[in-house]
């Protein structure tokens, strides 16, 4: 076990993955974890993101997921019909990284779907004096694509993600630092998945939903098990 993070925070979790993702099974269980599973049992009824995207019903377990286990409500996650129409008008793009699995793209994924990400508008400022200021697009972003591309894209956060990083705020997501923090996100997952081929921990606990929420379960259960190791 490696009690504490290093500056090889990605090669410590590459070496315990396992034990990691244990410590994670292991922690209160989200109640609201449901929601986020119905939205991936939903998507996995369909053969493509787009025929996904075209299914109402599919659209309102994502915005509910998004909204309420995510979190994204307080960030300003638009309306339901907004929300469709927004990435409805993405399917083009989003299908572009159909049946793409992260541990076997190539290096320049990442910039590509950044492309996307920082195209799409998720998210809107609730006060009238701040609606002109564009909203950061990493949290909402990522957390969208993973619903849609649950092989490719791991949902990505201040709290956890962030802190396996070392980028605090505000750069994590502050103005153009919020690309440089999912470059170096989107590398550090490659490089996880490539070693530790996180399809083979699907299914083996209910959490372990689909390949890139291992991966955050991988992130979350290392970052908790160093704060506890700490805390002794």
């Amino acid at each position: 076990m490696t009690p504490l993070p290093t500056p090889d925070a990605i090669g410590s979790l590459i070496a315990d993955f396992a034990e990691c993702l244990d410590y994670f099974a292991a922690m209160p269980g989200d109640p609201k974890f449901e929601l986020y599973l119905d939205s991936l049992q939903r998507r996995a009824k369909f053969q493509t993101a787009s025929d996904a995207l075209a299914c109402d019903e599919s659209l309102g377990s994502m915005h509910r997921t998004l909204k309420i286990f995510f979190r994204l409500a307080r960030a300003g996650l638009v309306p339901l019909d907004q929300f469709a129409g927004e990435l409805r008008g993405h399917a083009e793009s989003i299908a572009q990284f159909e049946d793409q699995k992260l541990g076997a793209v190539p290096s320049d994924t990442g910039d590509r779907l950044w492309s996307l990400i920082s195209r799409m508008k998720l998210t809107a400022n609730k006060k009238e004096e701040d609606r002109d200021k564009e909203k950061s697009k990493l949290v909402s972003g990522t957390k969208t694509l993973n619903l849609l591309l649950p092989d490719l894209v791991v949902p990505i956060d201040r709290q956890y993600t962030g802190s396996f990083l070392y980028r605090y705020a505000p750069e994590f997501d502050a103005g153009p630092d919020e690309e440089k923090t999912f470059g170096v996100a989107f590398s550090a997952f490659r490089k996880i998945a490539r070693a530790v081929d996180p399809s083979a921990y699907v299914g083996r606990h209910r959490v372990h939903a689909s390949a890139t929420k291992v991966i955050d379960n991988g992130v979350i259960g290392f970052v908790e098990r160093s704060r506890a190791a700490l805390a002794q």
